[in-house]
């Protein structure tokens, strides 16, 4: 990895960036912009218990099921949206809508499982 132009912030970086991109980082001049890394991903390959996986994923989609129940109810009720005020009934269909999308995710997930 040849890092140009002003990279002169990046320098007492170059061991860490090597060792983590497994690359050689070598300074050099010119007027091209500078090449910043901005992310490194790291991945781990860690063994998994299938089954003690899918038991979490079930009891986080009931959790999740349970609280989105909770959101539509207060949200069908009519007095409930009428009389509150519209900051906490918008806040209310904030949860609502990220709770389905949560119950969503978690179903895909155990789609994926198996």
């Amino acid at each position: 990895m040849a890092l140009g132009g002003d990279a002169e912030a990046l320098r007492s970086f170059a061991d860490v960036i090597a060792s983590l991109t497994t690359a050689d980082v070598r300074f050099g001049g010119g007027d091209s912009a500078p090449t910043l890394v901005r992310a490194v991903e790291v991945r781990i390959n860690v063994p998994r218990d299938a089954p003690a996986d899918r038991a979490r994923l079930e009891k986080e989609l009931e959790e999740a099921l349970a609280l989105l129940e909770r959101s539509r109810a207060l949200l069908g009720d009519a007095s409930f949206v009428k009389r509150a005020p519209a900051p906490v009934v918008e806040k209310a269909r904030a949860a609502l809508a990220e709770r389905e999308a949560a119950v969503g995710s978690l179903r895909a997930e155990l789609g994926r499982s198996g």
